[in-house]
Order: C-alpha cells, then sequence, then structure tokens
C-alpha cells in the first residue's frame, strides 16, 4: 500500500518510483506503472527470482510532502 495523504490530499502518483536496492540500485518504477492506482500498487504478472529483495518506495502527495519507505520482499523457493 501506499502511503496515505493526510489533509484532503491527494497521492501525486507520477512522483511514485520504486527502486530495487543492489549493487547497483535497479530503478522500477516503468515496470510498476501498468499496475498502480490510487489504491496502491497490484501486479498480477509480476515474477521474481527466490530470496530476500530490498525495495524502497518514494511518494509525493499534492501538497508537496514526501514519504520514503523501504521493505524486504522475501521469495520462497
Amino acid at each position: 500500500m501506499l502511503s496515505r495523504p493526510h489533509g484532503g490530499a491527494k497521492i501525486d502518483l507520477s512522483s511514485v518510483k520504486l527502486t530495487y536496492l543492489r549493487s547497483p540500485n535497479v530503478d522500477l518504477t516503468e515496470r510498476i506503472q501498468a499496475g498502480l492506482s490510487e489504491k496502491g500498487i497490484d501486479l498480477k504478472a509480476a515474477e521474481v527470482p527466490p530470496g530476500e529483495h530490498q525495495i524502497r518506495v518514494s511518494v509525493q502527495d499534492s501538497d508537496g510532502r514526501i514519504s520514503n519507505a523501504v521493505f524486504e520482499l522475501n521469495v520462497a523457493k
């Protein structure tokens, strides 16, 4: 789920950026565009290799507030 805006602001979907944290980092933003909406990111046919993957999500609301979160995605074999 994306960060929730405050005080009536709306998520600026054009500001959403997804980055796979590895060396070098991989920008996943273009790959998630089709599944991006105000409700979050929904990718029905995503393929991810087994293992632990750290992902950073950056988003801005219509009032200019920026939020970042890092989460770990664990994919079983």
